[in-house]
């Protein structure tokens, strides 16, 4: 939490949102995040955390192996890059 304070940054968190202390330091975390660009990249099933981040307004993507981490990420790059691109 601390690297983002002060500076908007962008920021992508990648977890199975396993988060011992996420009943306490969930308010703290939403304020950071939404001082900041900020998606997750969810490992697994919906959680408590996930849900938290969704209902908070924020990006959560799904994944469920490797593969598809792969693919996310490819596709998230061919979207950006897209726009640079001419056809």
């Amino acid at each position: 939490l601390e690297a983002v304070k002060g500076r908007e940054s962008f920021v992508l968190s990648l977890s199975d949102g396993e988060v011992e202390n996420w009943d306490t330091a969930k308010n703290d975390f939403v304020k950071l995040a939404q001082n900041n660009h900020y998606a997750h990249i969810h490992l697994g099933s919906r959680n408590k955390f996930s849900q938290d981040l969704e209902t908070a307004g924020f990006p959560v993507f799904y994944v469920s192996s490797g593969e598809e981490l792969s693919r996310l990420m490819v596709n998230v790059a061919l979207g950006t890059y897209r726009r640079y691109v001419h056809q």
